[in-house]
């Protein structure tokens, strides 16, 4: 389909390529490139001790100049944008719906029985479609902005984007959230 098309030709650049590049450089599988051990100590004094630090691996993709790219891009108001999108959606959709199909006590689970949890992500997502707000109002909070109704996944996350938004380095937020979850709903469908 068209929406298909424009996923493939949009994940080679922006916020999904800045997110591939951090996990390249902050995950690699060659532990003598990248920056594990840093980047995973200065996580545990952030996090606190026995939280995850590690990246998705994303080992396989190379990169020249890897480190400057990702810089420029967590410098680009577009790309930060981008970013800020993904991780709405994570937290309001992506993250409870796995939880729901791949969580505790699903392993008797069909296909089949998702037909309503399907419908009720298309609602959740039409929802943020026509009020926005929901999601991007300072007090947003999570116990009716995500699919299951349970806290925020990465509330850090949340957080970092609330405060991008406040500093007005996202001025675009809004529309992009729209057509994000726009775009969203007509795969869902």
């Amino acid at each position: 389909t068209a929406a298909e098309l424009q996923v493939v030709e949009v994940s080679g650049r922006g916020g999904v390529k800045a997110a591939s590049i951090a996990g390249a450089i902050f995950n690699h599988k060659d532990d003598k490139k990248g920056v594990h051990d840093t980047h995973c100590q200065y996580f545990e004094v952030i996090k606190g001790c026995g939280r995850s630090v590690t990246f998705s691996d994303t080992s396989n993709v190379q990169y020249r100049h890897m480190e400057q790219n990702l810089f420029n891009a967590l410098h680009d108001s577009p790309t930060l944008t981008e970013l800020a999108v993904l991780v709405w959606y994570s937290a309001a959709v992506g993250h409870p719906y796995m939880y729901y199909v791949q969580g505790e006590g699903t392993e008797e689970m069909c296909v089949l029985d998702l037909g309503p949890l399907h419908d009720q992500v298309k609602l959740h997502i039409q929802k943020f479609i026509d009020h926005p707000d929901l999601l991007l109002a300072k007090d947003a909070y999570a116990g009716t902005r995500t699919l299951d109704g349970s806290y925020w996944h990465v509330p850090g996350a949340i957080t970092a984007v609330q405060q991008l938004a406040r500093d007005g380095k996202l001025p675009h937020l809004c529309i992009a959230l729209i057509t994000f979850f726009t775009g969203s709903l007509i795969v869902w469908n």
